[in-house]
């Protein structure tokens, strides 16, 4: 199976996405916290690869809306982590920017490239939208076991609906057509067996300028 040129960055967008929400688990499970200098700095060599790879091999992503969308909230996103890092948001939103952040603008990322992407990826993004907004909607009740899987919820909601986007709606390769065989070409029209020949028999009547006799001589004609 073959994948063309877009299909294959907006499977590894989905990837990284889902590499970046897996790896993030780690400083959680050791370190007790996800806010660490390293999955920050995580995030930001991946989204920088995702977005170098889409501008550098898509020549039509200058162009692009939907790309242009997922720009603004990748270097959005990141800024806003940052700042949060370093105290410069509103302590009263500094629990939310990271996680449920991410999701929420994700759900909206989804939401409008449902809207505005091809007509056959629709269907994928919108189920995608909706995924991470009911996995906001459960962390933010505070769902029983939601929470300690937070992260891989977040990769599967995050980055299944982009893989499977570029894997399966941008295949190049077709399955092959049996082999049909030529016609054999056609043999020479016959000549038909049965020629009606069509016999005509004129009668006419000679009269010779000097008759001797004085008789009429009768002469028959027959064409074939």
């Amino acid at each position: 199976m073959n994948i063309s040129i877009a299909g294959r960055i907006i499977t590894l967008w989905g990837v990284l996405v889902a590499l970046g929400w897996v790896l993030s688990s780690l400083p959680l499970r050791f370190f007790g916290q996800t806010y660490t200098t390293s999955a920050l700095q995580l995030w930001t060599v991946l989204m920088a690869v995702a977005l170098v790879a889409a501008y550098k091999w898509f020549p039509a992503a200058m162009q692009n809306k939907v790309v242009k969308l997922w720009t603004v909230i990748i270097v959005g996103g990141m800024l806003l982590n940052w700042a949060n890092y370093y105290r410069l948001l509103p302590a009263a939103i500094a629990p939310y920017v990271y996680l449920h952040g991410w999701i929420l603008l994700t759900a909206i990322g989804f939401a409008l490239t449902a809207l505005w992407w091809t007509p056959k990826s629709k269907l994928i993004y919108a189920g995608g939208a909706l995924a991470n907004l009911v996995l906001l909607i459960l962390l933010l009740a505070n769902f029983p076991g939601v929470g300690q899987n937070a992260l891989y919820l977040a990769a599967l909601a995050g980055g299944l609906p982009i893989i499977a986007d570029g894997l399966l709606n941008y295949r190049t390769s077709q399955s092959p057509q049996p082999m049909r065989e030529s016609p054999a070409p056609a043999a020479p029209a016959a000549p038909s067996p049965l020629v009606q020949v069509t016999r005509t028999t004129t009668t006419s009547t000679y009269v010779p300028s000097k008759p001797s006799s004085g008789k009429k001589v009768i002469v028959k004609i027959v064409a074939k």
